[in-house]
C-alpha cells in the first residue's frame, strides 16, 4: 500500500486458504457450500480517505481468484475506521550515510 497524498492512500493484498482436504463435503443440513475444508485464493484492493487523524473511510473489492469446493464471486466493502493511535514517529540517524541527518 501507500500513501497518494492529500489524505488518500491505496492498499492491496493477497488472501490465500488452501484445504488440507480432512473436512466433509457438506454440513449436516446438505449444503454442499458450507465446507469446513476449502480452498479460496483473493486479491483485495482498498481505497481510502482520512478525515483527520482519527478518521478514515474506505471502500474495497476482492475477486476470488480461484477456489474449489467453495462458491465464486467477489466481495465489494465499504468502512468507517476509526484509529486510536496517539503515537507521534520519531526522528532518527540515517544508518547509511553516517552524515548525522535524521529521517521522519
Amino acid at each position: 500500500g501507500g500513501d497518494l497524498g492529500a489524505g488518500f492512500y491505496l492498499r492491496t493484498k493477497l488472501d490465500g486458504v488452501r484445504g488440507v482436504k480432512t473436512g466433509v463435503t457438506t454440513d449436516a443440513s446438505g449444503n454442499p457450500t458450507v465446507r469446513n475444508s476449502y480452498e479460496l485464493g483473493t486479491l483485495e484492493t482498498t481505497a481510502g480517505r482520512r478525515f483527520g487523524k482519527h478518521v478514515s473511510v474506505e471502500a474495497g473489492f476482492a475477486p476470488g481468484l480461484y477456489g474449489r469446493t467453495t462458491t465464486s464471486g467477489s466481495t465489494v466493502t465499504l468502512a468507517v475506521a476509526f484509529s486510536m493511535s496517539t503515537r507521534k514517529r520519531e526522528a532518527t540517524k540515517d544508518p547509511i550515510s553516517n552524515s548525522g541527518e535524521t529521517t521522519p
